[in-house]
């Protein structure tokens, strides 16, 4: 349900129990409890039976102390400065070796793989760590009613690292117009990062942006509220706003679930590597300008040259722009370039001031199921999902595209099925070099139709009131219309799905 006064889409970090079951589904070892998320396959953190707690205190810590409660030391950023020789770790012998070979630091260290850094409120400074291999997960957390602040941190060729609760806000240096507020680097010369986890945290620019300028959207943040080329990554649960784009994925077996991810100048999520999963995030309020010299996306895909991108998925997610000005659009969910191996698309919703509401050129093996994408205006941007052609005139194949409501349904694909879709004003069909058929009303393959009213049959579509609530009601045409293959067995709510099974993200 969508209200205003939940920031047009309800509870935005709550997560579902469908998240959850999915989760133990994917692991290995369903019988543990999972107390943080990560990828399938990657290390989860467990707070460890040998580990020892320090503090850190930019107040009344001094770098001579000895790191106890009584006497912590002052920021972060000294800890982890190597000059301090604190942590006792390992680090690659930099160069392009490979396998890499893996040298002990500072053995003698005080803290260790397993111990937790407890932050304390105050600056904690711009922290750069480099080579800090752990063999277990070192957690840097915030202390009980205390708001630690990290200006910057930058991460090379390090592993095993938590951060939770922690408030990352920092204006981008004028010299730095490319760099993220947070970079997890995998580094040619100094070595590969894996296994940093990210939750519960916040990014941002400043606390407040009410005066900021149009200008200022583009120059005072970073580029990238979150920046990672690291594999085994995992972004979870974390607030980012007052940003550019918000989070930049460029290291495979990354998940980013549960974020909320607001008030951003350009995009929400871009998403550039494989074996990711994208799911539950909240993208919403774009304050994009014509300042802005790139066009904003609520997520985005793209790739490297040469590379194809592989096993994907994006589900449960919401991404919403009410803004009537037109100056302020935000497209939904979309990849317009590179190649993509295995892309899914599921439970996700989109309302949107854009025409692009999800839009997929050039994918293999696609799955485009159970979505609702509704315009914010109607009249004017009569929002679509659309499966096209890459630039480069490379078809999409092998794409299903089910249970789907939207404004627009266009598909141009060789390849596909294509059934249990409803449209609200237009149908148009390109499939496998069959003649093209343009619809603006009656239906068109198995089971597509165009219902004018289908909009009418949500419990709220506030298109002029921005109260979005998109359930389908017992009358609405896309009840028990739709196809049980390949249906999520859960809806975007966490509601199982049972036959007969509703079009759309919502279940009744």
């Amino acid at each position: 349900m969508i209200g205003a006064r939940e920031g047009v889409f309800g509870a935005a970090t709550k997560r579902s129990l469908a998240w959850a079951l999915a989760f133990v589904a994917l692991t290995a070892c369903s019988a543990i409890a999972q107390t943080i998320p990560v990828y399938p396959g990657c290390d989860v953190p467990r707070p460890s039976e040998r580990g020892r707690t320090f503090y850190i205190d930019p107040v009344h810590g001094s770098p001579t102390n000895d790191g106890s409660k009584e006497r912590p030391w002052r920021t972060l950023a000294e800890v982890v400065d190597p000059a301090n020789h604190l942590i006792a770790t390992r680090s690659y012998i930099a160069g392009p070796r490979d396998p890499r070979p893996i040298q002990p630091i500072n053995p003698s260290g005080s803290i260790r793989p397993g111990d937790t850094l407890v932050l304390m409120s105050g600056d904690h400074g711009a922290v750069e760590m480099r080579s800090d291999l752990n063999d277990d997960f070192i957690w840097v957390v915030a202390g009980p009613d205390q708001t630690p602040v990290i200006d910057s941190m930058k991460i090379y060729a390090s592993s095993h690292w938590v951060f939770r609760g922690v408030k990352f806000q920092g204006i981008r240096p004028e010299n730095d117009p490319w760099g993220g507020l947070i970079e997890v680097v995998s580094h040619n010369w100094m070595g590969p990062s894996d296994n940093i986890v990210f939750v519960g945290n916040s990014f941002s620019t400043a606390d407040e942006s009410e005066s900021w300028t149009p200008e200022d959207w583009v120059n005072k943040p970073f580029k990238t509220g979150f920046g990672s080329s690291g594999f085994c990554t995992a972004l979870v649960d974390n607030h980012f706003f007052n940003v550019r784009d918000a989070a930049s994925i460029g290291g495979d077996r990354t998940l980013a679930q549960g974020n909320l991810i607001e008030r951003m100048g350009n995009d929400g999520i871009d998403i550039a590597a494989s074996d990711l999963i994208i799911r539950g995030n909240v993208i919403r309020d774009g304050r994009n300008t014509p300042t802005e010299p790139l066009h904003p996306d609520g997520i985005q895909g793209w790739t490297a040259p040469g590379v194809t991108n592989r096993n994907v998925v994006i589900e449960g997610n919401k991404v919403i722009n009410v803004n009537p000005s037109d100056d302020n659009t935000l497209q939904g969910i979309d990849i317009f370039d590179g190649h993509w191996d295995g892309v899914t698309v599921v439970n996700n919703v989109v309302v949107t001031n854009h025409w692009h509401g999800i839009a997929l050129y050039g994918v293999d093996d696609a799955r485009v199921i159970n979505n609702t994408v509704v315009p914010a205006q109607p009249d004017k941007f009569p929002s679509w999902i659309m499966i096209h052609d890459n630039k480069d005139k490379t078809p999409s194949r092998h794409v299903v595209v089910r249970n789907n409501i939207a404004a627009q349904l266009i598909v141009d694909a060789e390849d596909v099925s294509f059934d249990h879709n409803i449209a609200q004003k237009r149908i148009s069909a390109n499939i496998g070099g069959r003649a093209p058929v343009e619809l603006t009303r009656g239906g068109i393959g198995d089971h597509n139709f165009i219902d004018g009213g289908v909009f009418g049959y949500f419990v709220d579509y506030g298109s002029r009131t921005g109260h979005f609530d998109l359930r389908p009601t017992q009358f609405s045409p896309a009840a028990g219309a739709g196809a049980a293959d390949g249906a999520p067995p859960f809806d975007i709510a966490g509601k199982a799905r049972t036959p007969p099974i509703d079009i759309g993200a919502y279940a009744r």
